[in-house]
């Protein structure tokens, strides 16, 4: 039976299962949720978020959808179209829901589409208000400039749960507070209160969350006027219903060019740190500086722990400073600077006040808490430690502090051309009584919780039947059994993955993520001849949507598996996003093909030393080895991907990995239709990553340029036109030594899946794919 039918069958098979057209049936459509908690705290309406596929047609009108909670009882949700099938109706769904979770156990929900709406809930509302946006949540008002950004504006909390926020309930200090702030390696400081935004955008507005995205970019207080700017961000604030918890994720941007080194054969790959186009600071931090009544207690913890326990601040304030990883192998090479040098100079976190430090702590999920009589403030950085070096602090004057690259640590940062990097951090804004409960301080356990976000699913065939993944089957030990041992030891044997990164620290902001290619042995000749290297893989061939796909897999049959496939998949696809990809908007080198384009893994058999993860060229290190197609660091279509992004951002909802996939997408649909560096000559793996980058864009926006692109790489990669067609070229495959005809694989694949893409989108068989 031809591939195509086979997927149709199955397509038919999935949309029955989720449709229940029962005699008396009130709803269409049942799809399970379970919601997993797995850090061992009981969570309370915790807003959880989840990204499902649909059947074609099952839903046009995203009103006629609820959650139902565990007793059948509806729940607050809301619900966002991530992209939709040819006929408009949804095909990715994207819900927020509040949900209740016992700790280190599941619960189980249920989306539907019986149109019924929960009771009563708190208002979250979003409007206009003299020149400013307000977002009130019920316990919360903030209101935001769009011309000036200063993170939260003004905040009102309802301490007297009246329904009116008062003067009194105003909890921000008066005047400016620096808000985003840097200083740069020259000492200036440059910050958002001097700079200006350039865009203000309210991206979602619903009964349980709004989100307002900000870019905008940082100046000094000498040249702003003149309109030169020195740093990018973009920062996206989700506020709740019936919350004063604010999650942001922060972006720096530096998308000004690199310019690489050029060795002594003139090959322009020397992408190393260090080089013009980085840019150096010191320290860039997040502040909020409060209107504290009287004396400022501080707290500062580790998980449901406090470390400082309600200290008066005084002096210069107190707080938690991360240094390193605090693994075994904290003080690793993987850590150098551009320089050559290993700036660390202790393991883990140090837990401070007034310049003392009387605690230590090695991998603190760590949190701080600043508060007077009336009103508190704590804040927290998601992967606090993995991400080092991290700071948060707080001053007597109620100023806090998230120091998301911290001037204790003592080396300049440096952020590299055509580099990003996210963080999520969260700013909780209490009133009212927060002591104590059976099981904790209720502050404490909030910030603990948000160190691990709660996981919801819907059952692995679900995904995996939905076409989106190809023809995948799930988890199954007695069908597969050498397949699933595989895959199993990759994550819980003695040496895996996870022991792998610990052994060369692949810790701190630009390496958490990715995963370490320890199958690498040095080939350079020399004394260190076949060791094992410092050598990134770069999540090459979308080794971010192979453990995504993995996690989805193993749901129902091993979920224990699942959550740890997961936890790697999540981390790996936020670096991809961020650090493999060259986000420079202006390079010139070779005609700019490089802008938007990923970068290759580091080169076989050489250090990576000063070249991170774009790569290891010859001048940078010892030895004189030389591939026969060069050292591979420019970022070429043999090396791209943007699948598991895609799989990423349906899941999450993370708009960030979207900007990223979109960005890559746009790069190869300009170089195929303007044939700029197009590799799409050859029956190849940079022809099949080119055609299934262009598929997911296609799927996602179904924008026909994305469809002329594809269709140009069929023409140019037809068989007949092939060089291995020949009789020499049979005799001559020079891929023999590495599985034969792997790459045109890649290729064909790509092609099958296009084309089934297409026939789905217009209903005929489409006979150029085929």
């Amino acid at each position: 039976m031809p591939t195509s039918f086979i997927r149709m069958f199955r397509k038919a098979a999935w949309a029955a299962c989720c449709l229940s057209f029962a005699a008396g049936s009130l709803s269409a459509f049942e799809i399970p949720l379970t919601v997993t908690e797995s850090a061992g705290y009981a969570r309370r309406a915790e807003v959880a978020t989840c990204g499902v596929p649909l059947p074609r047609g099952a839903v046009s009108d995203l009103g006629v959808l609820a959650v139902l909670g565990p007793g059948g009882q509806v729940v607050p949700a809301q619900f966002e179209t991530s992209s939709t099938w040819p006929d408009g109706s949804t095909r990715w769904l994207l819900m927020d829901f509040v949900a209740d979770c016992p700790a280190g156990s599941t619960a189980r929900y249920t989306l539907t589409d019986t149109g019924r709406k929960p009771g009563a809930i708190p208002p979250l509302a979003v409007r206009e208000a003299g020149g400013k946006v307000e977002v009130e949540t019920g316990v919360m008002r903030c209101l935001l400039d769009p011309k000036y950004f200063d993170l939260f504006g003004t905040v009102y909390l309802d301490h007297d749960k009246d329904g009116v926020f008062a003067d009194s309930e105003r909890v921000t200090a008066a005047g400016s507070a620096p808000a985003i702030s840097c200083l740069d390696a020259l000492g200036r400081e440059l910050a958002s209160r001097w700079g200006r935004v350039k865009s203000f955008e309210v991206e979602a507005s619903g009964p349980v969350r709004a989100t307002v995205a900000v870019r905008g970019r940082l100046y000094d207080f000498d040249t702003y006027k003149f309109g030169e700017g020195w740093a990018d961000y973009t920062a996206r604030l989700h506020f709740y219903a019936g919350s004063g918890l604010v999650r942001v994720f922060f972006t720096l941007e530096n998308f000004n060019p690199t310019l690489p080194l050029v060795d002594e054969d003139g090959d322009r790959s020397g992408w190393v740190l260090g080089r013009p186009g980085s840019f150096f600071f010191d320290d860039l931090s997040l502040y909020t500086r409060l209107d504290f009544d009287g004396p400022v207690q501080l707290s500062v913890g580790a998980g449901a722990e406090d470390v400082l326990d309600r200290v008066v601040l005084t002096g210069s304030g107190g707080g938690v400073y991360q240094e390193s990883s605090g693994g075994e192998y904290w003080f690793h090479r993987n850590h150098m600077n551009h320089l050559g040098k290993i700036p660390l100079t202790f393991r883990g976190a140090k837990y401070l006040l007034d310049g003392v430090a009387p605690y230590l702590r090695d991998r603190p999920d760590a949190w701080l808490q600043a508060c007077d009589r009336k009103f508190g403030l704590a804040v927290a950085v998601r992967h606090f430690w993995q991400n080092f070096p991290k700071a948060l602090t707080a001053l007597p004057d109620g100023t806090v502090r998230v120091a998301l690259w911290p001037a204790e640590f003592p080396d300049h940062h440096e952020l590299a051309g055509g580099e990003i990097k996210t963080h999520e951090a969260a700013f909780f804004f209490h009133t009212g009584p927060q002591g104590s409960t059976a099981s904790g301080n209720r502050v404490a356990l909030l910030m603990a919780a948000f160190h691990h976000p709660l996981l919801v699913r819907a059952p692995a065939a679900h995904y995996l039947d939905s076409g989106f993944f190809d023809d995948a089957a799930v988890y199954d030990p007695k069908r597969f059994p050498a397949y699933e041992r595989l895959m199993h030891c990759a994550v819980n044997e003695e040496r895996n993955l996870v022991t792998d990164i610990e052994s060369i620290d692949e810790y701190g902001w630009r390496n958490f993520g990715d995963t370490w290619a320890q199958n690498e042995k040095d080939q350079t000749g020399g004394p260190h001849q076949r060791r094992t290297m410092v050598n990134h893989y770069n999540l090459e061939y979308d080794f971010g949507y192979g453990m995504l796909f993995q996690s989805l897999r193993t749901l129902d049959g091993d979920p224990a598996t699942s959550l740890k496939w997961w936890s790697l998949a999540e981390a790996a696809l936020r670096h991809e996003s961020d650090i493999d990809f060259y986000h420079a908007l202006t390079d010139t080198l070779r005609g700019g093909v490089h802008n938007g384009g990923k970068f290759t893994h580091t080169a076989h058999g050489v250090e990576a030393a000063l070249g991170g993860h774009r790569g290891s060229p010859r001048l940078t290190w010892f030895g004189s080895l030389r591939w026969p197609w060069g050292e591979g660091s420019n970022p070429e279509s043999g090396h791209f991907n943007n699948r598991g992004l895609m799989a990423c951002y349906y899941l999450t909802g993370d708009r960030r990995v979207l900007q990223t996939a979109l960005e890559i997408a746009e790069l190869v649909c300009w170089k195929i239709t303007e044939n700029r560096f197009a590799q799409i000559d050859n029956t190849s793996r940079e022809a099949g990553n080119n055609l299934q980058i262009l598929t997911d864009a296609y799927l996602y926006t179904w924008d026909e340029k994305y469809r002329a692109a594809a269709e140009k790489i069929l023409e140019s990669t037809h068989p007949d036109k092939q060089w291995y067609t020949t009789e020499e070229g049979r005799r001559n495959n020079p891929d023999k030594s590495v599985g034969g005809w792997w790459t045109a694989a890649i290729c064909i694949n790509a092609a099958a899946r296009f084309t089934g893409v297409v026939e789905e989108k217009t209903g005929r068989p489409y006979e150029l794919g085929r």
